[in-house]
Parts: structure tokens; sequence; C-alpha cells
């Protein structure tokens, strides 16, 4: 595993995916991560972009100036925006049976009640590692 948040991990990553680059790169992070990430994409490769942890998003050069690179942009909100959430409870059926059946998990870093949200989210940002569940059952 490569981390991004450690030194020299540009140069790790390039070592392991040779000089040629990646036919396919997906980027879910944006900002100089996903740019970093783009520039291995492979001429005649495809580069997703499917989210923005980051907050920064890619700048415009980085999706126009390579024309040897195909960018697809996947992004849930143009989706619900397009159609106006008629489609949304087709779209996350799948996810739903995926989590009754145990095939996705996440961890969960803190647990709070519904009422705490507003002023949980008020508070800094850093917690314990993982999701924040809000349990309306608590």
């Amino acid at each position: 595993m490569i981390r991004t948040n450690e030194p020299g991990w540009r140069e790790q990553l390039r070592s392991v995916i040779g000089p040629h680059g990646v036919d396919v790169a997906f980027d879910c992070v944006g900002g100089g991560v996903g740019e970093e990430v783009f520039t291995l994409t492979a001429g005649g490769g495809v580069f997703v972009h499917y989210g923005l942890l980051s907050g920064t998003p890619l700048s415009a050069e980085c999706l126009t100036g390579r024309r040897d690179v195909r960018v697809e942009l996947f992004r849930l909100r143009d989706i619900v925006q397009k159609d106006g959430g008629q489609h949304l409870s087709g779209l996350f059926a799948p996810v739903f049976e995926s989590l009754r059946r145990g095939r996705l998990r996440t961890a969960v870093g803190q647990r709070i009640r519904l009422s705490e949200l507003p002023g949980h989210l008020k508070g800094p940002a850093a917690g314990p590692a993982g999701k924040i569940l809000i349990d309306p059952q608590r």
C-alpha cells in the first residue's frame, strides 16, 4: 500500500507502475493528489474522477491539457440534479443490498445521537479514525 500522506509516495508509485503509466486511473481526492494521479495515466488511457475528498477541485488545465487521455467524471450530485432524484432509490438499491449482505464495510470512528449532530459539526474536525455514525436509536 502506498500512502499519499507519506514522503516519497510519488516516486514509490512511479516505480511500481513503470515509465508508461497506467491504462485506467481512479481519483476520489482531487487537488494536487488527483492531478498527480492524472499525470500517471498513460496515453490512450482513461482517468476516472469520482470524488473530492481534498475539498480542492482539479485544475481546468488538468482536465483539458492532455488530449491523449479520456477524462470520465462521475459525481453523484450531477446524476441527482439531472433527474431530480427520481431514480435515486433505484441507484442505491444494489448498494443497500451489498450492505445487508456484509460485502461493504467501513470503520466507525464515533457514534453520535442525531440531536448531537449540530454541536458536533461546530466542534474541531479531528476525532477518532473512521466515519461518524449518526445513530437515531442512541
